[in-house]
């Protein structure tokens, strides 16, 4: 928009001459009869239009958006991992959280952390303004970077606060070509993830100016800015490592210390050092930083309803009670590519609603497909798809993986799957055949086959058609199996 936004301030501040004596009356006239048309001309005025409702992709209408509603009475409460399956699955949980820990070198070589500028520098790009960007953009963030030096750091971190975890040391996004479907807004390539606060990390080089660290982090490489992150010294592991682990069970959740200070917000998917559990509530241990930005130790509580020792029992009412607590508040599931703005993609909701269970999720949609027992299902047609998933898969414990995206089969509804997932679009075809979106943006349940009933849906690429197996977390758990000394959230 090109109007100056400042522009009525500007004329009313700008000086006018005066007029002479002899036109006052004349112009007192004028304007007097200026309001009085103006006046009738604005009551007459028609209002101004509303946009008519968009229409709703209809498997959100018809399907009840509530989890919960797919659970089978007879299964929910049993436990889909055994007792040694549950400690085996918590074992990995931590070796995973704290691997950044175990590391002396470097996990990644000079030539992964050079191939995002590289690859920047080469293609096509576009900024927030969605005109392109320069090769020389991606070259100065490159020596900015101080990569000829890397690595030249070797230290343990932890993350303060939520912080994305980008490609290249900078805010700035890069998107391909914003008149294809499925790029621009909000397809942040530079956006790898998101990290809870708390999150160990293994810092291997700093920019020039000491204002980004590239940090290897539990499931992914990325530059932190260095507010959000303190240096962890042993002592501090010690004291973070040898205590339990406590897994927020809610959303948006501000922790606070036991002085009052605000530190961060939390939700589903992140877990803290638990202290102690009582009836007034769950002492966690949080991050903070000193003068010098090394880590301290400070302590919070957290409501019963907020946080639980992990790990939650792992069973489908559990998951569906996590999951209505992350659609529970409009705005509040929306889709965030790679964790953008504090919100989820696909993939990204998998591996948080598995968290408080202590089942690890890789963070990519490839990589969580393997996360099991992988059974292919891509020479099969379409009904032929669905039939195994309804007859094999195990409701809220079977992930069916597809190119570019992921989802949680739930159950069933007049006899089709239904899966919860975040979406950001349901794939069209104009008149002219050119590929456009449906848009969702936002953690919903559908069947396989959301929006087959609009216009211009195109049917070869529904989620069914492109489903390629489905991954089974766990096998089932017969009823005589329990595990007792697990909660469920309140």
């Amino acid at each position: 928009m090109n109007r100056d936004p400042y522009q009525p301030i500007r004329a009313a501040q700008t000086p006018r001459p005066s007029p002479g004596p002899t036109l006052r009356p004349a112009l007192g006239l004028v304007l007097h009869l200026a309001l009085a048309l103006w006046l009738s001309a604005c009551a007459k005025a028609p209002a101004i239009p509303v946009p008519s409702p968009v229409q709703e992709v209809r498997d959100l209408l018809d399907l009840s958006q509530d989890p919960a509603a797919y659970l089978d009475a007879r299964t929910a409460e049993r436990p889909f991992m055994d007792q040694a399956q549950s400690a085996q699955a918590l074992s990995r949980f931590l070796e995973r959280h704290y691997a950044p820990w175990s590391r002396t070198r470097p996990s990644y070589g000079l030539a992964e952390v050079q191939r995002p500028f590289r690859a920047y520098a080469q293609r096509p790009i576009f900024g927030e303004n969605t005109l392109a960007r320069s090769p020389a953009w991606a070259a100065r963030l490159e020596s900015e970077a101080g990569l000829d030096t890397y690595p030249s750091l070797g230290l343990k971190a932890v993350t303060l606060r939520r912080t994305d975890l980008r490609q290249m040391p900078t805010d700035r996004p890069v998107f391909y070509d914003f008149a294809k479907a499925g790029e621009g807004f909000p397809f942040d390539y530079l956006q790898n993830s998101a990290l809870w606060a708390g999150t160990p990390c293994y810092v291997t080089q700093a920019t020039r100016d000491r204002a980004w660290y590239l940090c290897e982090s539990p499931h992914a490489l990325g530059w932190v800015r260095a507010q959000d992150l303190a240096f962890v010294d042993a002592r501090f592991e010690a004291a973070y490592r040898s205590a339990p682990l406590a897994a927020v069970v809610a959303e948006d959740v501000p922790v606070t210390d036991q002085a009052g200070v605000f530190r961060f917000r939390s939700g589903i998917g992140a877990v803290h050092p638990l202290e102690s559990s009582s009836e007034r509530g769950v002492e966690i241990l949080v991050p903070a930083a000193d003068e010098s930005g090394n880590a301290l130790l400070k302590r919070a509580t957290l409501p019963q309803t907020q946080a639980m020792a992990l790990p939650l029992a792992p069973t489908a009412r559990n998951l569906a009670l996590l999951a209505q607590r992350m659609m529970a508040e409009p705005g509040q599931a929306d889709y965030g590519w790679g964790g953008l703005f504090g919100d989820r993609d696909c993939s990204s909701m998998q591996k948080d609603l598995f968290a408080p269970l202590g089942l690890w999720l890789p963070r990519n949609s490839g990589s969580q497909a393997k996360a099991g027992t992988y059974v292919p299902l891509d020479q099969m047609s379409a009904q032929d798809k669905e039939r195994t998933i309804l007859q094999n898969g195990l409701p809220f414990a079977t992930l069916i993986p597809l190119p570019g995206h992921i989802l949680l089969y739930i159950g069933q509804k007049n006899g089709r799957a239904v899966m919860l997932h975040t979406i950001w679009g349901v794939r069209t075809r104009d008149k002219d055949q050119r590929e456009g979106r449906k848009i969702i943006g936002r953690m919903v349940i559908t069947t396989l086959e959301p929006g087959l009933e609009l216009p211009n849906v195109d049917p070869k690429s529904t989620l069914l058609n492109r489903v390629r197996g489905m991954t089974l977390l766990a096998r089932p758990v017969s009823s005589a199996d329990s595990i007792d000394d697990t909660e469920a959230p309140q």
